[in-house]
């Protein structure tokens, strides 16, 4: 017995709970795969579910349940990609957005895009590790459309607060009635 599976991935996803992660993706290779859970058994129906969004097995590597792997690979493309699939899937999709930080209210994205163009607006998932930053998820805009963004940053030699000021300027950015 537990939580609802919706309260214990909104826990995970508000504060990036990684060891949270990896639990669920075993618990996952239980009810895809049966037990015992096993990082195998989750990946393999997390390999499932990305097919049946349309990603091909070529374009990506996911090697654990949290992303903190240097082996995992994914573009922004893909995960786009998996952003605009979600809401076909009618019992997740709702889960989600109530799991995804929300930009200047809590989570990791409490103290950022906290502007009267952003606040309230953006619900993304963040992602760090030394030398990468990313930022994932849905962007309502002030002209009322919805976004699904990836920005990604790899590699990159300079601090973590410069990579993630690229990223919010670019939210900003799309956040923005555009004029064309």
């Amino acid at each position: 017995a537990s939580a609802p599976l919706a309260e214990i991935v909104r826990e995970m996803d508000k504060d990036s709970d990684n060891l949270l992660a990896e639990t669920l993706l075993r618990e996952i290779g239980i009810h895809a795969k049966g037990a015992p859970g096993t990082r195998d058994k989750g990946l393999k129906a997390v390999q499932d579910f990305l097919k049946r969004a349309g990603w091909n097995e070529d374009d990506y590597r996911v090697v654990d349940g949290c992303g903190l792997s240097r082996y995992d690979a994914i573009t922004p493309a893909e995960l786009t990609k998996l952003l605009c699939y979600m809401p076909s899937e009618q019992l997740a999709y709702p889960a989600l957005l109530i799991a995804l930080p929300i930009a200047g209210v809590d989570g990791t994205l409490q103290e950022r895009l906290d502007t009267p163009l952003t606040r309230g607006h953006l619900r993304a998932k963040t992602g760090t590790m030394t030398g990468v930053s990313s930022l994932a998820g849905y962007l309502d805009t002030a002209d009322g459309r919805t976004l699904a963004i990836a920005v990604m940053n790899n590699n990159y030699l300079d601090t973590p607060e410069r990579a993630r000021a690229l990223q919010d300027a670019l939210v900003t950015l799309f956040a923005a009635p555009q004029n064309h």
